[in-house]
């Protein structure tokens, strides 16, 4: 009997011994059997990407299909706002510049997102883009045929100034900016400002009554926002 139990105790006291490994693991051998470890979890760690600096970019390039054409020109766009001064001294020129803004309107694809702002007294414009389907583009046909050109704007800074916020804050690309330049002369400066805060290019348009004078504001304006100056005269358009 004396025996048997020294040899229980003897098993006993072999059964596990604790030993303490690096970093506080704990590793039980068992007489006879395989050695288990465990091990104290490790708290997972986040890196957060760098932040690159905010410069001032580009816009973003369209996809091969997203083409904008007006009088001849084109440019590429997916997301482009049209400010259109249909003031009183657009008048002689109002149907064939709303029949071109139409074709060009019809020539869109789904990729593109368009907007139109009316620039009279006020500015006037929807609150968002909206895709080119065929749709929509058949709504903005029709609201392009009920626009007259009337009211006065000429020599004004608070007209186009409030179409260019109101363009902004659509969040475009491009913005073709189509007037006889008859603006204050202030107006480049605000519109330079807006347009490089918002990253979107100004593409103005010449449209027929536009003087040296007025011409080279549109043209500062669209070599200071990366965009591109369009002159469109008489022999231009079809009436």
């Amino acid at each position: 009997m004396r025996l048997w139990l020294t040899g229980l105790a003897s098993c006993i006291l072999g059964v596990a011994t604790l030993t303490f490994g690096q970093a506080g693991d704990r590793v039980f051998r068992i007489t006879g059997a395989p050695v288990a470890t465990t091990s104290r979890p490790v708290a997972a760690t986040t890196t957060k990407p760098a932040t690159a600096p905010t410069t001032a970019t580009a816009p973003a390039t369209a996809p091969a299909n997203a083409k904008v054409s007006m009088f001849g020109h084109t440019i590429d766009a997916t997301r482009v706002v049209f400010i259109v001064d249909c003031s009183g001294s657009m008048l002689d020129g109002i149907d064939p510049l709303k029949k071109e803004c139409i074709r060009a309107v019809n020539a869109l694809t789904p990729v593109q997102q368009v907007a139109f702002v009316w620039c009279r007294e006020e500015a006037v414009g929807p609150k968002e883009m909206v895709r080119a389907t065929g749709i929509n583009r058949q709504a903005l046909t029709d609201e392009i045929n009920k626009q007259l050109a009337m009211g006065k704007n000429d020599d004004e800074f608070a007209p186009f100034a409030a179409a260019i916020d109101h363009a902004a804050k659509l969040r475009p690309d491009h913005v073709i900016l189509i007037t006889d330049g008859r603006f204050n002369k202030q107006l480049p400066d605000y519109v330079i400002k807006v347009a490089t805060r918002q990253k979107f290019a100004v593409h103005p348009i010449a449209y027929l009554f536009f003087t040296p004078e007025t011409e080279a504001r549109l043209k500062r304006i669209a070599e200071e926002t990366r965009g591109t100056l369009m002159r469109v005269n008489e022999k231009d358009i079809v009436r």
